[in-house]
């Protein structure tokens, strides 16, 4: 009798734990496609008008920086995106790629989009951010997750293959200013507790510091002299 009503109470138990971790599953899918519509919501207000395709830039032949021969990219009306947020300054797309988010900036306090959404909620994947230390005349640190999915900054990592970064050669930053695009030159996939990969209080020392490194391990070498930079750590 005892080893029945053990078996009973060890099946319950079971059961239980079955339906709680169907749960968690659950839910977490659930937060996962609520985090995808809303960034889909947020790409449609921004969306350009549809219009036809415009021609290919024409490199220079004068001694300017390399521009790049990817198709002209439209400008997206950021003015909702501005007022739903005014802690959004922009908007950054890639190409081809899933990375298609606003971009975050609060300098009072630096990582408050790191587990928050766009309308502040809490939120796994958080919104991609600036560096606090930035500003309009200095280059640009920008951070997003890393995610087991693909989203957010999960792309990111495809730049380790020559083919993929031979297929999205530039990544687009707009903000109010207008859109800056910035081509691809090194790429180095590392982690947070890499000894080069310090955080210093000084921006431009870990600036040059960070491009001397992925100059070293990219096999990309190309780099632009004098071009405005945008290091994308994920």
């Amino acid at each position: 009798m005892t080893r029945k009503i053990a078996l009973s109470v060890l099946c319950l138990l079971l059961a239980v734990l079955s339906l709680f971790s169907g749960w968690k599953i659950y839910s977490e899918l659930s937060a996962r496609q609520k985090e995808k519509d809303e960034f889909s919501a947020l790409a449609a207000l921004v969306e350009p008008p549809a219009t036809e395709p415009s021609a290919a830039v024409v490199p220079e032949e004068a001694t300017t920086p390399e521009k790049s021969t990817e198709p002209a990219a439209e400008l997206r009306d950021l003015t909702e995106l501005f007022a739903q947020n005014p802690d959004c300054i922009g908007w950054l797309c890639v190409p081809g790629t899933q990375i298609d988010y606003p971009v975050m900036f609060t300098p009072e306090e630096p990582q408050r989009y790191l587990r928050r959404s766009f309308y502040g909620a809490y939120s796994q994947s958080g919104v991609p951010f600036m560096d606090f230390r930035c500003d309009e005349n200095s280059n640009l640190i920008l951070y997003g997750h890393n995610m087991k999915n693909g989203t957010m900054f999960g792309n990111l990592t495809g730049y380790t293959d020559a083919y993929f970064a031979a297929e999205h050669p530039v990544i687009d930053l707009q903000t109010a200013a207008g859109l800056s695009r910035y081509t691809v030159f090194a790429v180095a996939a590392v982690q947070k507790t890499d000894p080069w990969w310090i955080h210093k209080s000084d921006l431009q020392f870990q600036v040059q510091h960070f491009l001397l490194m992925c100059q070293k391990k990219s096999p990309r070498k190309h780099l632009l002299p004098g071009s405005p930079l945008l290091p994308i750590p994920e």
